[in-house]
C-alpha cells in the first residue's frame, strides 16, 4: 500500500494499493487521474513539483489488499486528512475534501 503526499506540505492527499512497482504506479496516476487527482497533479505541475510516493504498509496478502486499503482511508479520513480518495465506509461516503 501506498500515499501519494503533496511535496509542499507533506500532507498525504491519497492512499492506494498496487502490486506493481510504485514508480509504474504513479505514472498510471499522472496517465490516468481521476478528476480529483488531475487536479491537484495540475497544480504540482504548475509549480513544477510531483507528488512523492511512498509505502504505508508492505507484505499486505493480496487477499487482503482491499480490506487494508479501506481500512486506511477510512482511518486517515477519520482523522482529518484530506484525501483525494472516495470510498465507503461503515456505510458513510467519505468525502474528506469537498468537490
Amino acid at each position: 500500500m501506498y500515499a501519494l503526499v503533496d511535496p509542499r506540505t507533506d500532507e498525504t492527499r491519497y492512499i492506494g494499493q498496487s502490486v506493481q512497482p510504485l514508480g509504474v504506479r504513479l505514472g498510471g496516476h499522472r496517465k490516468h487521474p481521476s478528476p480529483r487527482i488531475r487536479e491537484w497533479l495540475d497544480e504540482l505541475r504548475l509549480e513544477g513539483l510531483d507528488p512523492q510516493i511512498v509505502v504505508v504498509r508492505d507484505h499486505v496478502p493480496y487477499a487482503d489488499l482491499d480490506h487494508a486499503e479501506q481500512e486506511a482511508i477510512s482511518a486517515a479520513g477519520l482523522e482529518g486528512k484530506r484525501l483525494l480518495n472516495v470510498m465507503f465506509a461503515g456505510g458513510t461516503r467519505l468525502l474528506p475534501e469537498t468537490e
